[in-house]
């Protein structure tokens, strides 16, 4: 007669396969989160810069406030690819955004919205310091946080089945062979 419940190995494989789905799942976010800020372009004030953006949508500009005149958003004019002034915001003043690249933390002082790709022209007097322009970093990251979340829940339930698969077949393979209900005579 065979062993009630779920097998060891099929128990275990489960659960390591929930496992190894959250750890790469975890990697490959952490990566990509990495990426988006490793890849963006920093600049020194004052000056003009050409920046060629990729994908349309919101564009985030940091500033590194420990200069004597920092970077706010009056200082900042950008031109479409088209050549029409765009709109800069500041950031709200309950609003803090920081990102630390190296020893320089650079923190929220405007963003605009880039409302087709292309190169954009951005210019900044009456201030200094370095700056860090981010374009698209919410889009990016709210869809990689939304597939690493389902790649989460996927994994964390492998791994909760494998789990209970295991003390299932462990208790029952504990208790022994089922007792017959044939009566005796």
């Amino acid at each position: 007669m065979k062993p009630r419940g779920p097998s060891i190995l099929a128990s275990c494989l489960t659960g390591c396969l929930g496992g190894v789905i959250l750890i790469v799942v975890l990697v490959v976010f952490s990566m990509q989160a990495v990426g988006i800020f490793k890849n963006s372009a920093t600049y020194t004030a004052p000056g003009s810069w050409s920046i060629n953006i990729h994908d349309s949508g919101l564009v985030t500009i940091f500033a590194d406030q420990g200069s004597s005149s920092p970077v706010h958003a009056a200082n900042i004019t950008v031109e479409s690819p088209s050549g029409s002034t765009v709109t800069v915001d500041s950031f709200a003043q309950n609003v803090t955004s920081t990102v630390t690249l190296g020893s320089t933390t650079y923190t929220g002082v405007a963003s605009f919205t880039a409302a087709k790709t292309g190169v954009y022209r951005m210019h900044v007097v009456g201030a200094s310091g370095k700056m860090l322009v981010l374009p698209g970093v919410g889009k990016k990251l709210v869809g990689s946080a939304l597939l690493s979340l389902v790649g989460i829940v996927i994994g964390g339930l492998l791994g909760l089945v494998g789990v209970v698969m295991l003390i299932v077949g462990i208790t029952r393979r504990r208790q022994g062979p089922p007792v017959s209900s044939v009566p005796m005579q």
